[in-house]
């Protein structure tokens, strides 16, 4: 009764009690009401209203994306030169796509990257439905609605919660730790080099602990 409650918040006191009898098990709505009273659930329109952000995961869990920025400073000709690295991680398989890098990231290019995210033959998101993302400026409404064109739903987490976006963070961590540490970069065509050799060990030879594979 409670994982019927808490996986359904829309679900009321008669749902939950119908769906009960088609599992053979009788009980009348007044009991469920106590029970779950008891528990400390609310009744369904206050549980739907108050539906925690793991919840969100779980109801989305086979079709939910996530994307972040990070930079990586490579060493050019006479300087160093911070490279904007943009990615998308599938949170099921973890799946990782690298979208795209860039010194200086404006619209224009964000809009392109949305584009190629969501072509229908080989975009990283043409089976997904969430993204989930920071508030950051290129991230816009133009962006978001060239990602809802293609049925896919922008959810924005909220300003300093990186937590919100903890597998888009811990593979940030990862790719520090486990690559990017390790060189002296040079250029963009070095980093990119990395970066598609990482992603490719990432996605077919790495044990992701959280899915046990």
């Amino acid at each position: 009764m409670l994982r019927l409650a808490t996986e359904n918040p829309r679900w009321g006191y008669t749902k939950i009690r119908d769906a009960l009898r088609g599992l053979k098990i009788e009980i009348g709505r007044t009991t469920v009401a106590n029970i779950l009273a008891e528990q400390g659930l609310d009744p369904a329109p206050e549980r739907k209203n108050t539906r925690t952000w793991a919840h969100f995961l779980k109801s989305h869990w086979e079709t939910l994306y996530a994307c972040d920025f990070f930079s990586v400073e490579t060493l050019g000709v006479s300087r160093t030169v911070r490279q904007m690295v943009f990615f998308v991680i599938e949170i099921k398989t973890r799946a990782i796509h690298i979208a795209g890098i860039c010194v200086v990231p404006d619209a224009d290019w964000a809009k392109q990257v949305a584009r190629n995210l969501v072509d229908p033959i080989d975009g990283f998101l043409r089976n997904a439905k969430y993204l989930v993302h920071d508030r950051d400026p290129l991230l816009n409404k133009v962006w978001s609605q060239l990602l809802a064109n293609a049925s896919v739903s922008c959810v924005a987490i909220p300003t300093q919660s990186p937590n919100c976006n903890l597998y888009a963070e811990r593979f940030v961590l990862t790719v520090r730790e486990e690559c990017l540490d390790q060189f002296v970069i040079f250029g963009e065509a070095h980093l990119r080099h990395l970066l598609a050799e990482f992603a490719q060990h990432y996605n077919r030879e790495r044990y992701h602990q959280g899915t046990g594979r």
